[in-house]
């Protein structure tokens, strides 16, 4: 049993390596992995250098001769759990199964990122290898199985687009691929998307994240923005803005200021919720449910898949279109919903008047016609939430006088919440680039070639290891205290690397602090790692405290029995945590890898676990 002590009492899988090398950066290609919809982009370094940046984003075959420039982050497996296709043809091929009544045994999966978000806000959700995803029918797959396969059929798009363009092997090779997560994940699902990008066959070492709204702020940055007919300069030297990348899943909010040099600095960490796009999908879904009951609804979308899915591509089609000068909205009707109704000896006409959309709802032919007031309603759920939260970091910053909120992502998209923001502050000029959609993906690309054009960034939370000290009866709590080779120690102690609120710069080590093994005879040491709310946490178990993973390090040699020190450091200031120890007496230092697996009890020696 291995047991972490602090040198000191101040308050200042892990698989461990050297540093990976970082391959060359001949090509750059992003994944901007969403949660409605998926992409990529590239661009060689002769393209970035133009001005503007020349990124290239191929087209993705639709239906009918049409192409889109993203594609469904939609997946169908075979009964063998093997993927058979990806995007726009995944759902053709599943709804044309679903049409026949084969699609029984395959697993097809849409709208499946938030699975990430959850882990990070519902204690419950806890992230692993073993996590496991519904699909449409609920059928479970592993979600590590899902998200690679996901990935490789984007890499592989790109790598097939590749080759039509005459790029050369050494530059397949050599690519630094950029994938894109929203800037407030957790840690945990940062780790579990860079292990199925390698997974899926892209190099660790060669592998870069980038957060949705920084790469969307590059982007932004590059572009003459216009408002009102005249130029935005919001990206003068000195000056502030508010960046909202609201996508399918979530609203990623920061504010950023641009420094004398150019470069970019995060001036209050990132924020949001889910307030996506996909969440008004699902109000819309409820409006379903009401009227034709939860259970009626549920057996409707199982037996009739195909016609399920078409309302919800009309539903989607529909809240793009929507403004505040719509006075209505149509939704199309299929024939099996109306054949349904008439099995339960109903129509839905009666039905609607029986529900709580009586009011504004109407039913002629075969569609459906909503109110203003009854889709504004269901507008508003989500967007009220975002407003809210606009306004509170408007408010906090007031002294700083933010004049411009860049407005991007699918879901700024929407006329309807464009005007709701303007109507909500009128008088910051909102600013929604022509191509909000593609700001992320085109950003990421820019990120890959740049990546210190973002020279520090706000820690969101609090940093430290689990560790021990000498107990003191007048500081510590007696439900701490254990007795260890007949020495008191003050158990679970927060060891504070990072301070929530602290300015991190890139590629500079935080706190650094000096850790020893308990025991003479130990061989390794076991780092499990917190994160608080709190900006100055005492103990692991305090409220707002979670546990973010685990690392090992190796001490072999125990002839200096507890007289060994390890100076452990923190590197939060690039997008994903790192921790580099280093052993003071062979002055080998090492790079680790965070295993967050929860269930610790796997053989190795760890710090006060299971004693």
């Amino acid at each position: 049993m291995a047991e972490v002590v602090r040198t000191d009492d101040s308050e200042s899988t892990s698989k461990h390596s050297e540093k990976p090398s970082v391959c060359p950066n001949l090509l750059v290609a992003a994944i901007d992995f969403g949660t409605a919809y998926s992409g990529y982009a590239f661009a060689s370094h002769e393209d970035f250098i133009e001005n503007p940046p020349k990124i290239r984003i191929p087209e993705w075959d639709r239906f009918q001769e049409l192409r889109s420039l993203k594609t469904p982050t939609s997946i169908l497996f075979n009964k063998d759990k093997k993927c058979v296709a990806f995007g726009y043809e995944a759902e053709r091929k599943f709804t044309e199964m679903s049409e026949e009544n084969k699609h029984e045994e395959y697993y097809y999966f849409e709208k499946f990122k938030m699975l990430l978000y959850k882990s990070e806000i519902e204690k419950d959700q806890k992230l692993t290898k073993r996590t496991e995803l519904s699909d449409i029918n609920g059928k479970k797959m592993k979600a590590t199985d899902v998200f690679s396969a996901a990935i490789m059929c984007l890499k592989e798009h790109l790598e097939n687009e590749l080759k039509k363009t005459g790029v050369s092997q050494e530059e397949e090779d050599n690519i630094r691929w950029v994938l894109t997560l929203p800037a407030i994940w957790g840690d945990d699902a940062k780790q579990f998307m860079r292990d199925a990008a390698v997974e899926a066959g892209i190099k660790d070492g060669c592998l870069k994240i980038a957060l949705e709204p920084e790469a969307a702020s590059m982007y932004c940055k590059k572009q003459p923005l216009v408002h009102s007919n005249r130029e935005i300069h919001a990206f003068e030297p000195g000056s502030r803005y508010l960046i909202m990348d609201a996508g399918g899943g979530t609203v990623d909010v920061t504010i950023h200021t641009i420094l004398k040099n150019g470069k970019i600095e995060e001036v209050d960490s990132a924020s949001g919720g889910a307030w996506g796009g996909t969440y008004l999908d699902r109000k819309f879904l409820e409006m379903f449910e009401d009227i034709l009951g939860k259970e009626v609804f549920e057996k409707y979308k199982k037996e009739n898949l195909a016609d399920y899915i078409s309302i919800c591509k009309t539903l989607e089609l529909g809240k793009r279109n929507f403004s505040n000068s719509s006075t209505h909205l149509e939704i199309k009707i299929p024939e099996s919903m109306i054949m349904l109704c008439k099995g339960l000896n109903t129509n839905l006409v009666d039905l609607i008047k029986k529900s709580t959309f009586q009011e504004h709802v109407k039913c002629t032919r075969a569609k459906l016609t909503l109110s203003f007031r009854c889709v504004d309603n269901l507008f508003a759920e989500v967007c009220n939430g975002i407003v809210d939260h606009i306004s509170k970091l408007l408010g906090k910053h007031q002294e700083q006088k933010i004049k411009t909120v860049l407005m991007v992502g699918g879901f700024s998209e929407s006329q309807y919440l464009q005007d709701k923001m303007k109507n909500a502050f009128p008088n910051i000029e909102m600013v929604t680039p022509n191509d909000a959609g593609l700001a992320v993906l085109k950003g990421a690309v820019l990120y890959g070639h740049d990546p210190k054009a973002i020279v520090s960034r706000i820690a969101r939370f609090s940093y430290g290891v689990s560790s021990l000290v000498r107990y003191d009866v007048k500081k510590h709590s007696p439900q701490k205290n254990k007795i260890v080779d007949d020495v008191e120690y003050c158990t679970d102690l927060f060891s504070k690397h990072i301070t929530k609120g602290e300015k991190l710069n890139i590629d500079e080590a935080q706190a650094c602090q000096t850790y020893s093994p308990v025991s003479k005879a130990q061989t390794s040491i076991r780092f499990c790692v917190y994160k608080s709310e709190d900006t100055d946490p005492k103990y692991i178990d305090d409220e707002g405290c979670r546990f973010v993973g685990h690392f090992d390090v190796d001490i072999p040699d125990s002839t200096d029995g507890a007289d060994r020190e390890v100076l452990v450091s923190f590197m939060h200031g690039n997008t994903e945590l790192k921790v580099e120890a280093k052993n003071l007496k062979t002055n080998k230092v090492t790079e680790h890898k965070f295993s967050f697996d929860e269930n610790l009890h796997d053989g190795k020696q760890y710090a006060f676990q299971g004693q």
